[in-house]
């Protein structure tokens, strides 16, 4: 019977370690988690890139230009994409200058999520345009693309980048945070599959697909085909 005892206690002792064991583990992993949730809320954002301003003609939500224009562009794109950022950088100040603000064209941006982390950036812009600032924010987040990759569009620098260009903090957060426009992103989504779309940026002048981040030339070319077509050259 001692016997008995003796083995019964041990098993109780082992019992005993392993929930305890099991303890330390699970208290251990929350302090962690803790500790990336404390650090990801404190730690600094880094260096903010601030673009020079552009005239954005009779810009309206996701659109600018005069919604009669003769010639229309759809670009379907991606905060995450290289090649959309070089588009804006190098071509669509042009397209503005010689299209859009002489009412030959009206040009619509429409947000494209390609993989997770597009989502973020892609609902705080539209955040961004329930303030009428939607312009503003899509070019300081593709200002700010540059060798940060997903890092580049965090919470903190999403409301760092409202903040830097004076939107309201408190509307934008709180749509942030409720994901107003998910079903809108979806939507967009499914429709720019629907329509073809295999990568960022895609175009489309009139209906006329224009696949990635082309020359002012060829964007001229086919506008300027798309005029004469209608007879507006």
């Amino acid at each position: 019977m001692a016997k008995k005892s003796q083995i019964k206690e041990r098993r109780r002792k082992q019992r005993q370690r392993q929930q305890l064991i099991t303890g330390l583990v699970v208290i251990g992993a929350a302090l962690i988690v803790t500790a990336i949730l404390i650090w990801d809320s404190v730690r600094p954002i880094g260096d903010i890139i601030i673009p020079d301003p552009i005239d954005h003609p009779l810009a309206a939500g996701t659109g600018m230009g005069d919604p009669n224009a003769p010639v229309v562009i759809e670009e379907y794109s991606d905060y995450l994409c290289t090649f959309c950022q070089l588009f804006v950088e190098q071509t669509e100040p042009l397209i503005i200058q010689e299209y859009v603000a002489t009412g030959k064209v009206y040009f619509i941006y429409r947000n494209y999520i390609r993989v997770a982390d597009s989502e973020g950036p892609a609902g705080a812009s539209l955040c961004a345009a329930e303030q009428d600032m939607f312009w503003e924010y899509h070019d300081i987040l593709f200002a700010n693309q540059s060798g940060h990759g997903s890092q580049a569009y965090t919470p903190r620098r999403l409301e760092a980048y409202a903040d830097s260009i004076g939107l309201n903090l408190t509307q934008f957060n709180e749509c942030v945070d409720n994901k107003e426009y998910q079903e809108e992103l979806q939507k967009y989504h499914v429709q720019g599959v629907e329509r073809g779309l295999e990568s960022t940026p895609v175009f489309f002048i009139n209906g006329k697909m224009i696949e990635g981040a082309r020359s002012f030339d060829v964007f001229q070319q086919e506008i300027e085909a798309a005029l004469a077509f209608i007879g507006e050259s």
